[in-house]
């Protein structure tokens, strides 16, 4: 199992949606373009709770976009379509200490309870297959 993360007041986020804060710091401004993807695909992200804030949505968005990124390892795809891997996306809420984990069946984003984490043991999940790579 790969999981990958994002959660909640996320800086780097922030510092996405914020770029001229970012003209002092190449090296940062370098590292932050991972997250350029994920913003030019935000408005029209299916599957995101739009009523959240930008930033939040943005960190939604870009934990779907590194997963899809994941799968540009060939090792990783072939692994993941033959059941030997499975990929998660998951997003912590830090002001609830909540975690959501991404079900395509259930619309996106849900609450990780105990029926949920079922779920996940049990492999009974569909991936996030939304094709936001290029």
């Amino acid at each position: 199992d790969i999981i990958i993360c994002g959660h909640s007041r996320c800086g780097a986020m922030s510092a996405v949606l914020d770029k001229p804060s970012l003209d002092q710091m190449p090296n940062l401004r370098g590292w932050l373009t991972h997250g350029v993807p994920s913003l030019d695909r935000v408005e029209r992200a299916e599957l995101i709770n739009h009523s959240l804030p930008l930033v939040e949505q943005l960190s939604q968005v870009n934990v779907l976009q590194q997963l899809d990124h994941v799968r540009t390892y060939k090792l990783v795809r072939d692994r993941e379509e033959q059941g030997e891997v499975f990929l998660h996306g998951w997003w912590f809420d830090v002001s609830t200490g909540e975690i959501h984990i991404f079900d395509m069946e259930r619309g996106g984003f849900v609450l990780l309870d105990e029926e949920e984490g079922e779920r996940i043991l049990h492999h009974d999940l569909k991936a996030p297959r939304l094709s936001f790579m290029p």
